[in-house]
């Protein structure tokens, strides 16, 4: 049988969101669900502590050396005396610059190249093997225990680069004191190297007093030849449209003269159409000036990859000689902008050259060593107390995550408290799970009170039915018992007769449950029946060893009108007083015969020759069953497995119940585990398996007698 219900994170959050009772803060229940996860926590702080040590055991030792060197007032050796005036030494912006003139590449390929250096047997660290020897041997990982890789043999990019991630320069405050620290697992190396980076940036700056002010020239002359070069050809093109711009200054003033004889003469007068004459002459002078101008040498590039239609016969003389005038005076100011800068760049590179001159006869040396390395005694690194505390909080933030992490996941009931708080319903009983080993030994430590008839008839019954002459006043029954003080106390035992029990999904004990609350019922002396109305995949005949029918017609016949209420029940089973109606055979449309009227005669006549009725139904998200029987029970109760059943899928019941104006009376808690570290919160019947001192009776006894009554 499928389970027809969808247990969705959507509703859980939902309920979970929105605590249906008041309990604890929703911080305290978060802490709670942590502690009853302790050993995650635990776990995870040993495996940090355990894998810190297994670090230090594995790490190699790690040694440092400095030495450091003083930055003077005077920059021109180390920045340029250039800028000397730009940039003030006290300042940490020039320290920084000269630290990382400290760790360029050129420096460092320079001290990878010195004789002290290349003199080391060995620079390389040697290689770490983190897996234990045993693994490594499994794995194929083995130890190349050949010789070492002399340092002679490296090339000197690639020490270089491993000379600058040991290398480390950093300034001590309030001085100009910079201190070169070098960290390798050898002492010896970290001594040289410290010594040879100091020595090296000495050497170069010292020598580069007067070859470092010698290329700032060259540079600059070089810069400002190009300039020159880019000034001359600005001016040569520019002389190139001096005919041009001629031609076009006379064309405006023989222009302005037609204008004026224009508003003195007629069109037919001889000095009109003579200047009119010269003005045509002037502008076809002007054009081709113009022409000549774009096609020479000295600007042709310019005007190679533009169409520029001037002797177009296409166009008539007014629109070539506006496009021309046009054209000439734009390229002309762009020419002037373009010798004005080129003459203010070479300029000042003509400027810079001299204070260069000037600058360099007042040079001097800007740094000088303060101290060389010592040869360190001690490692540095690593530290036993930081790695061990790193490892155990590290551990403990993996272990708290974790915990979270499976707390966020959870979606099953572990406490009475997360049942009453999610569904807001009381629970009746925390029904704990039965250990078999402890029944067998308590059914050998009852003499006296074995009856072999009972005994003979108890062996066919299913382990589970407790109320059995060897556990009658174990425990175990006594879980039972609280179910039935609790459900008694719900109202008048008049009213209060039919009491059904259901479950969510398959394999929640209802069955069980509704068998050992029944016969705790009956152990008062009370007349009760249990019916099996769980007519698709009926459990109760199977309990106790009885065939389908029961060896009576049950309930299928009943409710089908074969046979009379008489007839279809087992009165008094094995001598407990307990009447039993089995589901009898398999009915082929259970949904249509319990939702007929004959149910409810059925109940009624039950209720009139029984004190208590229970019924055993199917689990209600399962199949439609249970909600048309609930409305006939006085009590409808909810059986909850531990640790089984979705949340999701309990709030569902509670919904549809709900929907259906049935709603539960309250829960049974099953196959429940007691977290005696969380008891306080966890309103746990458990106690019952506790004597004085606190310790639990291994066989299920009580810490007290206790009997029907």
């Amino acid at each position: 049988m499928t389970n027809n219900f969808k247990d969705t994170a959507a509703d859980a959050d939902y309920e979970m969101d929105e605590p249906r009772t008041n309990g604890p803060s929703r911080g305290m229940r978060l802490l709670i669900d942590l502690l009853g996860r302790w050993y995650w926590i635990a776990l995870a702080l040993l495996c940090g502590g355990a894998g810190s040590v297994y670090y230090l055991s594995k790490a190699p030792k790690i040694y440092s050396a400095s030495s450091s060197i003083l930055v003077k007032e005077q920059t021109g050796a180390v920045m340029g005396k250039d800028q000397t005036d730009e940039i003030n030494m006290s300042s940490v912006v020039a320290m920084n610059t000269v630290i990382e003139q400290l760790k360029r590449q050129a420096l460092l390929e320079a001290v990878a190249e010195r004789d002290e250096v290349r003199g080391l047997q060995s620079i390389l660290p040697p290689e770490v093997r983190w897996l234990p020897p045993l693994l490594s041997g499994w794995l194929g990982d083995k130890v190349d225990e050949g010789d070492p890789v002399a340092t002679a043999s490296i090339q000197t990019d690639v020490l270089a680069g491993m000379i600058g991630s040991w290398t480390s320069v950093s300034m001590r405050r309030g001085t100009r004191l910079l201190d070169i620290s070098v960290s390798h697992t050898s002492p010896e190396v970290a001594k040289v190297l410290a010594d040879a980076v100091s020595l090296e940036h000495l050497a170069q700056t010292t020598g580069a007093k007067s070859s470092g002010r010698r290329s700032t020239i060259e540079l600059l002359t070089e810069k400002s030849e190009q300039s020159r070069q880019s000034l001359q050809e600005s001016q040569k093109a520019f002389s190139a449209y001096q005919r041009a711009l001629s031609g076009h200054e006379e064309l405006q003033i023989k222009e302005r003269e037609v204008v004026e004889l224009t508003r003195r003469y007629r069109a037919k007068h001889p000095d009109l159409i003579n200047a009119l004459a010269q003005v045509v002459n002037l502008q076809n002078r002007f054009l081709g000036d113009f022409a000549a101008a774009m096609t020479s040498g000295a600007d042709a590039a310019y005007w190679a990859d533009m169409d520029v239609p001037l002797a177009s016969s296409a166009q008539d003389l007014p629109e070539r000689l506006e496009m021309a005038r046009r054209m000439l005076l734009s390229r002309t100011s762009v020419l002037k902008n373009e010798i004005q800068s080129q003459e203010s760049v070479f300029n000042a590179m003509l400027t810079k050259m001299q204070q260069v001159d000037v600058n360099q006869a007042e040079e001097e040396s800007a740094i000088e060593i303060n101290s060389l390395a010592r040869l360190a005694v001690s490692p540095v690194s690593p530290v036993g107390s930081k790695v061990i505390t790193k490892g155990l909080l590290g551990g403990l933030f993996v272990g708290t995550g974790l915990a979270l992490l499976l707390v966020r996941l959870d979606n099953k009931f572990h406490t009475v408290m997360q049942v009453e708080e999610l569904l807001g319903l009381p629970v009746f009983a925390a029904v704990g799970v039965i250990k078999q080993e402890s029944k067998a030994k308590l059914a050998a430590q009852a003499p006296g009170r074995n009856v072999p008839e009972a005994l003979e008839i108890e062996k066919n019954w299913d382990p589970k039915i407790v109320f059995r002459q060897a556990l009658c006043d174990s425990s175990y029954a006594e879980m039972y018992r609280v179910l039935r003080a609790s459900i008694t106390l719900l109202g008048s035992e008049e009213k209060r007769k039919v009491t059904l029990f259901t479950s969510a999904i398959p394999g929640e004990g209802k069955t069980m449950t509704s068998i050992n609350y029944a016969l705790a019922a009956a152990g008062q002396g009370k007349r009760v029946l249990l019916i099996d109305l769980d007519l698709r995949r009926p459990a109760v005949h199977k309990a106790f060893g009885l065939p389908r029918d029961g060896g009576s017609k049950g309930v299928t016949a009943y409710l089908a009108g074969k046979y009379s209420f008489a007839e279809s029940i087992l009165q008094n089973i094995s001598g407990t007083g307990l009447d039993l109606m089995v589901s009898g055979m398999k009915a082929p449309n259970p949904g249509e015969l319990l939702s007929g009227a004959q149910l409810d005669s059925f109940l009624a006549e039950a209720r009139s020759k029984y004190d208590v009725i229970v019924l055993d139904t199917a689990p209600l998200l399962a199949v439609p069953d249970t909600r048309v029987i609930a409305k006939y029970a006085d009590n409808v109760c909810m059986v909850i497995r531990a640790e089984y059943v979705p949340k999701g899928a309990a709030l569902r019941v509670l919904r549809l119940l709900e929907a259906g104006h049935t709603p539960l009376a309250g829960v049974v808690l099953n196959a429940f585990r007691e977290r005696r570290s969380l008891i306080d919160f966890n309103y746990s019947y458990g106690y019952y398996k506790y004597g004085s001192s606190g310790n639990a009776y291994g066989d299920g006894r009580e810490a007290y007698g206790s009997k029907d009554g």
